[in-house]
């Protein structure tokens, strides 16, 4: 079974680097594809990037939105990115997906603990 996990929104991002991630898990065929935002960190080598480079406010303490992309650029607008990891979750990570995957852990996890 393949899943895969996607981080969308990072600094420097296009969209055309958004489409080779949707390219690339068409390509690997998995079960499901687990989408998620990129969220600054304190910190951390890429928030200060964004910060520094205009890419995000400052951090507000307190304040975290693991939905809501934190970086707003012109090459990559954050409503951009929300529309696209909306319709890669359409396409990857559905319902129906998510639950075919479930099952399938299921049927794997049993059959190991019944060898």
């Amino acid at each position: 079974m393949i899943l895969t996990f996607n981080m969308f929104g990072m600094p420097y991002e296009t969209e055309d680097k958004i489409r080779k991630t949707f390219l690339l898990n068409k390509q690997i065929n998995p079960e499901v594809s687990i989408p998620f935002v990129y969220q600054i960190f304190p910190k951390t080598t890429l928030g200060e990037i964004a910060i520094k480079n205009g890419m995000a406010p400052p951090l507000i303490e307190g304040r975290w939105d693991y939905c809501t992309p934190s970086l707003d650029t012109k090459e990559l607008p954050a409503e951009k990115v929300t529309i696209l990891v909306d319709e890669f979750r359409g396409m990857f990570c559905n319902e129906q997906k998510v639950d075919n995957f479930y099952k399938k852990l299921r049927i794997h996890c049993n059959q190991d603990y019944a060898s």
